[in-house]
């Protein structure tokens, strides 16, 4: 129930050896064209497009994204609130989904956060 910000947000990865990881992954997607041969990835993917294409609607639970759910500190900070819209990959990209259109749909922040890796079928209510 509390808020939770980063006091440092350039950091996107819990530590130097998560960090690594993330990066040589990374590597592999995007930079090495012999893993995207099928396209694959979409680099042209962004929030405002996806937000567009799916009509402001979070597919999990139905209900309408709002972008002004959010909130900047006095430090500066961006910190999303629960009906902030985000990026979800119906197969999640730790198990095999890839970031490409056909596998991102727009979801609330919490919506999101609340799916985490699964894999939802059918009625998705039941997640939230």
């Amino acid at each position: 129930g509390e808020t939770f910000y980063d006091p440092n947000p350039v950091p996107l990865t819990c530590s130097k050896e998560c960090s690594k990881k993330r990066r040589n992954r990374l590597g592999r997607l995007y930079m090495n064209d012999r893993y995207n041969k099928d396209n694959l990835i979409d680099k042209d993917i962004t929030l405002e497009k996806l937000y567009k294409r799916d009509k402001g609607i979070c597919y999990i639970c139905g209900d309408k994204c709002n972008y002004n759910d959010n909130e900047i500190t006095k430090e500066g900070y961006f910190i999303a609130g629960g009906t902030y819209p985000s990026i979800d990959h119906v197969i999640p990209i730790s198990k095999g989904g890839k970031h490409s259109w056909n596998n991102v749909k727009l979801a609330h922040c919490y919506c999101n956060t609340i799916k985490r890796d699964r894999i939802i079928e059918g009625n998705s209510k039941a997640l939230v």
